[in-house]
């Protein structure tokens, strides 16, 4: 493939992601004890042509979605006992789909 079109494919797609990130973590802020989702990434070596050539080079950055931030969420009382909240450092060990005991800050 065209590495032009290659790259701009990729900047859409990475573009597409932190847009539904960003609409996402608008539309929740409200909510008690939301807490962020934040897109990962980094710039690496990664070349779409050969290394040690003449040939022109592009650069593409990995996108990692689905991150969440370790900042404390708004902590509202609802009087309920079965709504748990976590002040400060800490996570909650629960099981998941797979049966297996996980840690999570997520509702």
């Amino acid at each position: 493939m065209d590495k032009m079109i290659h790259t701009a494919l990729h900047t859409m797609h990475s573009t597409l992601i932190q847009q539904n990130v960003g609409a996402q973590n608008m539309a929740n802020a409200n909510v008690p004890g939301f807490r962020s989702d934040q897109i990962g990434g980094s710039f690496g070596s990664l070349y779409l042509s050969a290394e040690n050539q003449l040939q022109s080079r592009a650069f593409v950055r990995e996108s990692e979605a689905g991150l969440f931030s370790n900042e404390q969420g708004q902590v509202k009382f609802t009087g309920e006992q079965t709504d748990l909240a976590i002040k400060g450092n800490g996570y909650f060990l629960v099981e998941n789909a797979a049966g297996k005991m996980s840690f999570s800050r997520r509702g």
